[in-house]
C-alpha cells in the first residue's frame, strides 16, 4: 500500500497546499501563519475569548501563543484582560483595528473556498461535507 492512497496523507496533502495558499495571501497585511489563524479562531469562538480556549484550538504551545498575541497588542489588534468574575482567566478581545483585519482575512479565506470549490458541482460539495463530518464524527469516537 501507499501511503498517498491514504485518507490522513491526502488530508496532510491538502492542507500543506492550504498552508501556502494562506500564507502568501496574508504576507500581504504583515501576518504570519500563527496570527491569522488566531484572527479565525477569535471569530469563530467568539470574543471576549478565555485564552485557555483559544490554546486548546490552535494547537500551539502557550509560550508561542502568549508571545503571539503580545505582539498583536503591540500592534493595537487585541486587548488581554482579566475579567472580575475569574481572575485566574485572561480573555481576549479584538479591538476595531483587529476587526479591520479580520474582515480582509475573512474575504481570503472565501477566495480559498471558491477556489477549492471550483469545478465541483453543489451535490458534490454537499456530499464532500457529509463525507468530512462522518470522518471527524469517526475520528472523535476514538479519542
Amino acid at each position: 500500500m501507499k501511503l498517498d492512497t491514504l485518507l490522513g496523507f491526502a488530508f496532510m496533502d491538502i492542507t500543506r497546499l492550504k498552508r501556502q495558499y494562506m500564507d502568501q495571501q496574508v504576507k500581504a497585511l504583515g501576518l504570519t501563519r500563527t496570527q491569522w489563524r488566531i484572527y479565525a479562531w477569535l471569530h469563530t469562538l467568539g470574543t471576549p475569548c478565555p485564552q485557555k480556549t483559544l490554546l486548546s484550538n490552535i494547537e500551539i504551545d502557550a509560550a508561542h501563543l502568549a508571545r503571539v498575541l503580545e505582539q498583536l497588542e503591540k500592534k493595537g489588534h487585541l486587548t488581554r484582560h482579566v475579567p472580575p468574575e475569574n481572575r485566574r482567566a485572561l480573555c481576549i478581545e479584538l479591538t476595531s483595528e483587529g476587526q479591520a483585519t479580520l474582515q480582509k482575512i475573512k474575504h481570503i479565506l472565501l477566495e480559498e473556498h471558491n477556489i477549492m470549490k471550483r469545478h465541483l458541482s453543489d451535490k458534490q460539495v454537499d456530499e464532500f461535507y457529509q463525507a468530512l463530518a462522518q470522518i471527524k464524527q469517526n475520528l472523535e469516537a476514538t479519542l
